[in-house]
């Protein structure tokens, strides 16, 4: 096969790939700005609880280890890890107003949490956030 047509054969699959990941990048961020529109950040204020590198899920969408979450007595402040922030995810704060936590106990086989409604958006978050937003 000529040099020509094995470095065109791998551009191709480049672009192709390229164009894959930034529609499931697009998916996700879109899914997220959702909530963010609404909630842009507000400032922390004491006494708060903090956990680097927690999880969020939203529809199909999986933020592992992905995400500060921050809980003061008003908020749950979400702050994206770096990679998000690459994909310009800006910080959220939520009021714990808006919350909907039904009954029961976070459940999970590795990493327990529950679903919430937040507004029309349900989206997974920690068993520790359940326990703190129920204070």
């Amino acid at each position: 096969m000529p040099t020509t047509a094995v470095i065109l054969i791998v551009v191709m699959f480049v672009v192709m790939d390229s164009i894959i990941v930034w529609a499931l990048v697009s998916s996700a961020v879109s899914q997220i700005r959702s909530i963010t529109d609404k909630y842009p950040a507000m400032p922390v204020r004491e006494p708060y609880v903090r956990r680097e590198f927690s999880s969020l899920r939203m529809g199909l969408s999986k933020f592992d280890n992905s995400v500060h979450i921050t809980i003061d007595r008003d908020y749950l402040h979400v702050d994206p890890a770096a990679i998000l922030r690459w994909m310009r995810v800006p910080a959220m704060s939520v009021p714990r107003s808006v919350f909907r936590i039904p009954d029961g106990a976070p459940r999970g086989f590795l990493v327990k949490g529950m679903e919430v409604q937040i507004g029309t958006a349900r989206v997974w978050i920690p068993a520790w956030c359940i326990d703190e937003l129920r204070k």
